[in-house]
């Protein structure tokens, strides 16, 4: 098993991951980055009309070996 850090940017600037996670697999860091996407969606989205975040994923060594992007607008038609 590895550690994994999780390096969030959106509009307030970047937070670094000092602590990391311990995971076995690809799909687990998936679930992981989901899991983040999913609560700034639910906590940071709902009082603004448009965002945008990003999760970059380092190994260990600090290498980013996966980058997710979360966009969002919202638009009246009237």
């Amino acid at each position: 098993m590895s550690r994994y850090f999780f390096e969030l940017h959106n509009g307030d600037g970047m937070t670094r991951d000092h602590e990391g996670m311990e995971l076995p697999s690809r799909d687990n860091i998936l679930s992981e980055v989901s899991r983040i996407m999913l609560d700034i969606a639910r906590d940071e989205l709902p009082d603004r009309e448009s965002g945008a975040v990003s999760v970059i994923v380092r190994d260990e060594t600090g290498r980013a070996i996966s980058i997710a992007n979360l966009n969002f607008s919202s638009h009246w038609l009237d």
